[in-house]
């Protein structure tokens, strides 16, 4: 959209004095003359023109050279094509003396650019099915590759953080063979492993994404993952703790994601065994995930993450319930944008 997507038109031109003066000799650098006053109003449609007056001398040994240079605005589409030209020569190039302009038809500048839209943040997201115990994906094949785990963190995003159960048919499932955990999230450059209770049946279904930065370092939307491990309850406790992580920079920056929950029940009834909330200790460098009632092993994995950039501002709210199934909220202090808050 030439008119929305496209502001700041300007032309600079220099000359080419060389025979056989087709301008193939020259090439854009920057610091040419400007002809005309800059277009700060966009192209007049999607598709439309733009006007610039200004004089200048040419010759048979002295052609003009023109370079079209603008702002690609938020608004345009990725994808999409910007291609410019002169659609008239004969009339909208208007020139002085006894010269005329051709050719009558259309005159295009050689080649056309496709816009890219920069962005800090790249999310990839997948569905697969656990027919065995363990499936593997391999990055290159099944997701493409982030530069580092210290720039980007997997996470089931079914309901719980965990397996959704069988694709077809349905009835009551033990949690071993529907709850699934990423065994070594912090091996996301290369594999991700997925893992359910030994010999289950039936299969069960995984969403997931992997959230990675790929902005600079030190940019103003920045994100570092300090770490992401599973960890493993004692079958008798209700809280778990990761080993010390003293790479945290800010404490109050630091958010811990839930990644995955396993439940190696083989009944159907302790599903609450498996859901876990998780706090970060900025005073011993620990990660601490906690359930409400303790009686297996169940594992879970976390992502650490430190939002270092300045344009992330983290907000920490507890709030216990104090009524089964009634709708309670919690005061947090107000922001900015709900279009920028979750």
């Amino acid at each position: 959209d030439g008119l929305n997507g496209l502001d700041n038109i300007k032309l600079l031109y220099e000359f080419d004095t060389n025979a056989p003066y087709d301008c193939e000799g020259e090439s854009y650098i920057g610091s040419e003359t400007q002809f005309g006053s800059t277009d700060t109003t966009g192209f007049s449609s999607a598709d439309g023109t733009s006007v610039f007056t200004d004089s200048v001398g040419i010759s048979t040994t002295q052609a003009l050279c023109v370079y079209v240079v603008l702002d690609v605005l938020k608004a345009a589409s990725g994808g999409s094509t910007i291609d410019v030209g002169i659609a008239q020569a004969a009339t909208d190039v208007l020139i002085s003396g006894s010269a005329s302009t051709t050719p009558r038809a259309s005159v295009a500048v050689a080649g056309a650019t496709s816009v890219k839209l920069n962005t800090d943040f790249k999310i990839q997201r997948g569905v697969s099915t656990l027919t065995g115990d363990t499936l593997t994906l391999t990055a290159g094949v099944d997701y493409e590759a982030p530069i580092s785990a210290s720039s980007s963190f997997i996470r089931i995003t079914n309901t719980g953080y965990t397996g959704a159960g069988r694709n077809t048919g349905g009835g009551t499932s033990n949690a071993k063979d529907v709850t699934v955990y990423i065994t070594n999230p912090s091996n996301i450059a290369s594999s991700i492993t997925f893992q359910r209770g030994p010999t289950a049946v039936n299969n069960t279904r995984v969403s997931w994404e992997i959230i990675e930065y790929q902005g600079v370092a030190g940019g103003e939307n920045e994100m570092i993952v300090r770490s992401q491990q599973p960890l493993t309850y004692v079958s008798g406790n209700t809280t778990v703790n990761s080993a010390a992580i003293p790479t945290v920079a800010d404490d109050t920056d630091a958010v811990v994601f839930i990644t995955s929950q396993f439940n190696p029940d083989t009944a159907a009834a302790s599903y609450h065994l498996g859901i876990s909330t998780a706090a970060w200790n900025g005073v011993t460098d620990l990660v601490t995930l906690t359930r409400g009632a303790s009686g297996n092993a169940a594992i879970a994995s976390y992502a650490l993450v430190e939002f270092t950039g300045s344009n992330w501002k983290v907000q920490r709210a507890e709030h216990l319930y104090s009524a089964v199934g009634s709708a309670q909220t919690e005061a947090i202090t107000a922001v900015n944008s709900l279009g920028r808050t979750f």
